[in-house]
């Protein structure tokens, strides 16, 4: 939810095309628990781990530009977050899958993502932009101002698929582009489907019949941002 997801390689920007491309992956899960953790600076948990889809789609409607302060990118710090979020020692299957536009300027994304193929989550990223890039409006000025910088120049804001491909390599996942056609959700569902095992289901249902225990986390963490 930084600031350079409102650009509008997409319509009606990148954040939108973000969540339009979360709700259609969510929609091709079955029996997976799930959360959301959105960021921009800086990361927090929108969603807790959760089974009920009706309630992740509430918390991914609401993410929007400004409700951190920090405006900025922070891509390491949201794998940390997701990273802690799912290591609770369980043997389940866990995956991170990052919806950014890539352009991260804090932190070392690519160290993060390496710590937590370590501990057995891996880390996909679907880059949300294009190379070409677009300006950045400036959400706090007038309607129609764009983002610009100390020289007085427009800020155009690209994709970064350089820093996203090495992201997922030390991750153990794949890298993909968002397209209009969402083909890469079809290729991301069709990789991470099999994460799926006996013992990830039977924990799943065992979950369901004691009422939503948060605690255990048998899932895949999906992250929407920048």
């Amino acid at each position: 939810i930084s600031l350079s997801m409102l650009a509008n390689d997409f319509q009606p920007n990148r954040l939108e095309k973000a969540k339009r491309e979360i709700i259609s992956l969510v929609e091709k899960l079955q029996a997976q628990t799930l959360g959301l953790v959105v960021f921009a600076g800086e990361a927090f948990v929108q969603c807790p781990p959760t089974i009920a889809y009706s309630a992740f789609r509430m918390f991914l409607d609401v993410a929007d530009v400004g409700m951190i302060s920090d405006t900025g990118t922070n891509l390491a710090d949201a794998v940390d977050v997701s990273t802690k979020l799912l290591d609770d020692g369980s043997p389940m299957d866990k995956a991170i899958i990052i919806f950014t536009d890539g352009e991260s300027f804090q932190g070392d994304a690519e160290k993060s993502a390496d710590e937590a193929a370590q501990k057995g989550i891996k880390v996909y990223t679907i880059g949300i932009g294009s190379q070409a890039g677009r300006p950045v409006p400036d959400f706090k000025s007038n309607e129609g101002s764009l983002k610009k910088n100390d020289s007085g120049e427009i800020i155009i804001s690209r994709l970064d698929e350089v820093s996203l491909a090495k992201i997922a390599s030390n991750g153990n996942g794949k890298y993909f582009k968002a397209t209009s056609g969402e083909k890469e959700i079809d290729d991301l569902y069709a990789d991470i489907k099999g994460l799926k095992g006996d013992e990830k289901d039977k924990k799943f249902r065992t979950l369901y019949n004691e009422k939503y225990r948060w605690l255990l986390l048998p899932g895949i963490l999906l992250i929407s941002a920048a």
